[in-house]
């Protein structure tokens, strides 16, 4: 059974090393960014379909049976196209989201349901570490501007934009591997005084808000997208142990050495 994962998390990775271990699946990931490829033990396609009906020529030739979603929580749209290509060429959907992040008792957070709504409780002239993708970030710069023009906007991307940043944005590396310390080192070197992120989830991912919870930051929190309805034809899973227990052991045992 050949099965498509459409990757760029931590979890995908970790599926499909996993996936990779059962003899009679063939898998393939598809990842936006070509600097990850090298993280994956399976065949990578990368740069993307060209939307839904892109996607659904893909599944066709390649004659995936499988479709498994398992990128980042806020890719509404991928998300959108996902399962619309799926419902088209009849094959099958399921969602690896990993779940969201829970407050601790030394963590100074607000959720908001918009970037705008973050960005009106964040004071004139702070320093704010905005961790939030480099995906859209044209329409992220714009929602940002109007309430903090008078701030300095640290942003962290994989990708250098292909455009000109406003005078107050400053763009920082990203340099894996990402560590609590280097964190820590990062925010007290940009003296940042409010981190603004998605609730996208993810252990590598909140190393940075257990830096700001060691430091005494607040952070301003976008909320997870409300579910739509298409939510209710297809299988979720929150971890990858799940879906694989769920989906695939059996598979596993069929083809054990005895």
């Amino acid at each position: 059974m050949k099965v498509l994962i459409l990757a760029g998390t931590e979890e995908a990775r970790k599926l499909c090393h996993k996936l990779k271990e059962i003899s009679d699946l063939e898998v393939v990931a598809s990842l936006f960014h070509e600097t990850l490829k090298s993280d994956y033990p399976v065949p990578v396609k990368t740069g993307g379909f060209g939307g839904a009906k892109g996607l659904v020529n893909y599944i066709r030739a390649e004659n995936i049976k499988l479709l498994i979603d398992a990128t980042h929580p806020f890719s509404q749209k991928i998300n959108s196209n996902a399962f619309g290509a799926a419902r088209i060429t009849g094959t099958e959907y399921i969602r690896l989201i990993r779940q969201k992040w829970v407050a601790g008792p030394n963590d100074n957070w607000q959720e908001f349901p918009t970037i705008s709504q973050a960005c009106e409780r964040i004071p004139y002239h702070s320093r704010i570490f905005a961790a939030l993708g480099g995906k859209n970030i044209v329409k992220v710069i714009d929602e940002m501007q109007t309430e903090l023009s008078q701030s300095k906007i640290y942003l962290r991307v994989m990708d250098y934009p292909t455009f000109k940043l406003p005078p107050n944005w400053v763009l920082l590396e990203y340099h894996p591997p990402i560590t609590l310390a280097s964190e820590m080192d990062l925010l007290i070197k940009n003296k940042i005084t409010h981190i603004l992120c998605r609730n996208s989830g993810g252990k590598v991912s909140k190393l940075k808000l257990n830096a700001a919870a060691e430091l005494g930051l607040d952070v301003l929190m976008v909320a997870r997208p409300s579910p739509s309805e298409c939510d209710n034809f297809f299988s979720t899973y929150t971890t990858v142990d799940e879906l694989i227990q769920s989906r695939f052991e059996y598979r596993e045992y069929l083809f054990e050495p005895h």
